[in-house]
């Protein structure tokens, strides 16, 4: 079954709605959701153009308590090009252990925008939490490389707006939320 919570009742593109559940439960499925993303640094990244030219990239990434992906790529690479052009994503975050035969898997599934960060303050950010994410030493890739342009990277952050998880631990197949703002619920 899947739950879905959306903005209008019964909007649901090609899942079938269920009864609202409390908020309580949202912000369980949000926190079980939550858990999954911070406890992996390897995501799969699709990115398109207008013209519909597709293209999948892995990137390592850091996250933040308002479930915002940050990871650090050179502007040239396919994928940065492509969200320079149109901002959106979707991607996948999995325990890339996990086999054909292993019980109960899980993953989560997104999609949303994406913006190569400029501002001093937001780079440091998601540095931080890139740096978090891979257990390193906050200056691992220090600010500075950015700031005198040492490094070619620069850093981009994913603001999810779905994000759908199969084989949780509530007993649920999947559960399926859209967000808005800070990690929270689109009622």
């Amino acid at each position: 079954m899947v739950e879905h919570w959306s903005p209008k009742p019964g909007v649901t593109g090609s899942s079938p709605v269920t009864p609202a559940k409390t908020m309580d439960n949202k912000k369980e499925n949000l926190k079980e959701i939550s858990e999954h993303m911070k406890a992996r640094n390897v995501m799969t990244l699709a990115t398109s153009t207008h013209s519909k030219d597709l293209w999948t990239s892995t990137v390592y990434y850091g996250i933040d308590d308002d479930l915002n992906l940050y990871f650090s790529s050179n502007p040239k690479t396919k994928h940065a090009q492509q969200i320079q052009e149109t901002g959106n994503v979707a991607f996948a975050i999995s325990d890339s252990d996990q086999t054909i035969s292993t019980k109960n898997k899980q993953g989560v599934y997104g999609q949303g925008t994406c913006t190569m960060l400029t501002n001093i303050k937001d780079i440091t950010k998601g540095l931080k939490h890139w740096n978090d994410a891979h257990k390193l030493k906050v200056d691992t890739i220090p600010l500075s490389d950015f700031i005198e342009k040492v490094t070619q990277s620069k850093i981009y952050k994913v603001t999810p707006t779905k994000l759908k998880m199969f084989g949780s631990t509530s007993g649920e197949k999947e559960i399926e939320i859209t967000l808005q703002k800070k990690g929270t619920f689109l009622e």
